[in-house]
């Protein structure tokens, strides 16, 4: 699953229908009083989404909170419904809600909000794990950082007196597969 827009570019973007790929870092559930005749309580989500750029808010409305009710409730009172059920499926209905730090992909409109950004979403579904890019979650150090870094830790390992440690840390530090 590729991902072609990142937190950081989404101000360029403010009215625009977005979807991208988002690890869910924050699942805050809420009610509100329905402003339709009857006022009951309706649920809605808030989220904080992350990747290597950045965070950003994302809302999920009411009407959307109720198409995908599935996924964001915790207690899905119709599943409960059901009666019971084996261990398996069982697994599988927990397995498919909605947790922190899952990987999500998104579809909604990118919105200003109290002086900040934030997504409107109208779809959201768990990321297929097999298809993920995780680098675009992890922020990393431009090259010529890291390259500068390595010649201080070379500098720092050379200073060691001790040729035992000296060596170990030598063999770390050349590993390609740990560094």
């Amino acid at each position: 699953m590729k991902k072609d827009k990142f937190i950081k570019d989404l101000k360029n973007l403010i009215n625009e229908k977005i979807t991208s790929v988002f690890i869910v870092s924050k699942i805050m559930r809420k009610q509100a009083k329905s402003r339709k005749a009857g006022g009951a309580e309706e649920d809605y989500c808030l989220l904080k989404l992350q990747d290597k750029s950045g965070l950003i808010d994302a809302i999920i409305w009411p009407d959307t909170y109720r198409k995908f009710k599935n996924l964001l409730d915790p207690e899905d009172k119709e599943s409960a419904d059901k009666g019971p059920q084996d261990e398996e499926t069982s697994a599988e209905l927990k397995a498919e809600k909605l947790k922190e730090e899952d990987c999500v992909e998104v579809e909604g409109i990118v919105s200003e909000y109290k002086g900040g950004l934030q997504i409107v979403v109208s779809s959201i579904v768990k990321a297929n794990l097999g298809e993920i890019d995780y680098s675009c979650f992890i922020r990393s150090l431009p090259e010529e950082s890291k390259q500068n870094l390595v010649r201080e830790l070379e500098e720092i390992i050379e200073l060691v007196t001790d040729e035992f440690l000296k060596s170990l840390l030598g063999l770390f530090f050349k590993d390609k597969q740990i560094f």
